[in-house]
């Protein structure tokens, strides 16, 4: 009987809302690409740590 893998889907978002890129495979994959792309962003050279990346929780909504 074949087993059914499950596809997942991870999404990355700018400041303003929008999905920038998004990831699409089984659970090890994505989450392997998701972990490198994050580490790449903090430290995109490999060499000196750089500055945290702060990733938005939650964003104030401005009322107009």
């Amino acid at each position: 009987m074949a087993t059914r893998r499950t596809r997942v889907t991870a999404t990355l978002y700018d400041a303003d809302g929008y999905p920038f890129i998004d990831f699409k495979g089984n659970a090890q994959d994505v989450g392997d690409a998701m972990s490198i792309y994050v580490m790449n962003t903090a430290n995109p050279l490999g060499g000196h740590q750089v500055a945290q990346t702060e990733f938005i929780r939650t964003r104030d909504e401005e009322a107009t």
